[in-house]
């Protein structure tokens, strides 16, 4: 039963068609060729919030630069702004936001108040469904041809109905899926020549890290508070000092850093995470933690070394063991895919040598343009990428 028939039954109420009274608000365009994006909703519901938003528009951003479609995000002041939208979070009243949905060529987002408008309108609508099925709360007022309702449950799996979900389900929906259905009931050509095969569990955490072969002096341009500063890659304290001169900085490092830079910069260090690989560094991790600054200790060791490690460090500090992937363990579960046919995008954004790359592999010659995003690259059978695949979206190319 849907929850507008639940509510209908309990309050004795008749169901009819909504009157939704709406409130003009100006764009900056003198057409109606846009289309209206809720990606967030009610706060308490981080079940619903999609992690790969941004991965959607990089799909449908150069076919909606091509129709000359604009993407205006609702939403509430504070939200995130996603990419690539016109962002009028809290720039809107409800009334206001109706207008917007009113006069879109399509509505966008996920199971929350946009969609529910839209359907009284009768607008098209893509909407994402996870802790909730659409019968129960789908957009009761629309016609099914102008409908894309896409689920992410699985066949016989119950919803949650929960505000929280680890691991989130709705993180099931591939980007391209999403993509496809708002070219579909736009009538438009829809043109992606790829399709995720895998997602790594820090994909969505996207990142600035540098590698200090030279200090940044326009960090400001990223639109980051710090930067992480990769010692573990290229041990520089020289690089290291004239960075946390200029801006805040996160250190990791896998070597002991001079404990009178680590006094003198101290307030400009957010965190220092020292990556151990066996008992050696001991003294040095309690001079470290004796500086007062914030320190954590991280392993990447198999469970079986690590747990013959983890005692020397207890009056240290408790580790996080994040073993890596590795490609043994890619493969046993892909174990038909086609190297030749395989590509990537990632998500840290790596600086070093004055360049920004997408992986720390030396392999990647190629700089990227950090205001165009990344574009899927040939993925490389290397250690690198392999140890880095929890922060990897992994791609196959689809053939004609």
């Amino acid at each position: 039963m849907h929850i507008v028939e639940s509510f209908a039954l309990n309050s004795g109420s008749k169901i009819d068609k909504p009157y939704i009274y709406d409130s003009y608000v100006p764009l900056q365009w003198s057409t109606d060729r846009y289309i209206t994006f809720q990606p967030f909703g009610t706060a308490a519901f981080e079940s619903r919030k999609y992690s790969y938003w941004e991965e959607v528009f990089d799909i449908l951003r150069p076919i909606f630069n091509k129709e000359n479609i604009h993407i205006v995000q609702i939403g509430a002041s504070g939200e995130p702004q996603i990419k690539g939208t016109m962002g009028m979070m809290g720039k809107t009243t409800l009334n206001q936001s109706a207008y917007l949905i009113k006069n879109a060529m399509l509505h966008l987002g996920i199971d929350s108040f946009g969609v529910h408008v839209a359907s009284g309108y009768q607008k098209k609508i893509v909407a994402l469904y996870s802790n909730m099925i659409p019968e129960n709360s789908g957009p009761y007022w629309s016609k099914g041809k102008d409908v894309k309702l896409i689920s992410s449950l699985k066949d016989n799996e119950c919803p949650s109905y929960a505000l929280q979900e680890d691991p989130k389900t709705i993180d099931r929906i591939k980007p391209e899926k999403i993509a496809k259905a708002v070219c579909d009931l736009l009538s438009i050509e829809y043109a992606y020549e790829f399709e995720t095969v895998y997602t790594g569990k820090q994909y969505a955490q996207k990142r600035i890290e540098v590698v200090p072969t030279n200090h940044i002096g326009n960090w400001k341009d990223f639109g980051v508070d710090s930067l992480i500063l990769r010692m573990d890659k290229h041990f520089n304290e020289s690089v290291c000092a004239s960075q946390l001169e200029k801006c805040a900085c996160s250190l990791v490092t896998d070597k002991p850093i001079r404990l009178d830079l680590i006094k003198y910069f101290k307030k400009s260090i957010s965190e220092l995470v020292f990556i151990i690989n066996d008992s050696s560094h001991i003294d040095y991790l309690h001079s470290l933690k004796a500086t007062g600054v914030n320190m954590f200790l991280m392993s990447h060791l198999d469970d079986e070394s690590f747990n013959k490690l983890k005692l020397d460090y207890i009056d240290v500090a408790s580790i996080l063991n994040v073993p890596l992937m590795t490609k043994d363990k890619f493969l046993k579960d892909h174990n038909d895919i086609d190297f030749n046919n395989l590509y990537f995008k990632s998500g840290v954004t790596v600086i070093r040598d004055k360049a920004i790359y997408g992986t720390y592999s030396p392999e990647e010659k190629t700089p990227m343009n950090y205001n165009e995003g990344f574009k899927p690259l040939k993925f490389l059978d290397c250690q690198e990428l392999w140890s880095d695949l929890d922060r990897l979206l992994i791609l196959k190319k689809k053939t004609s």
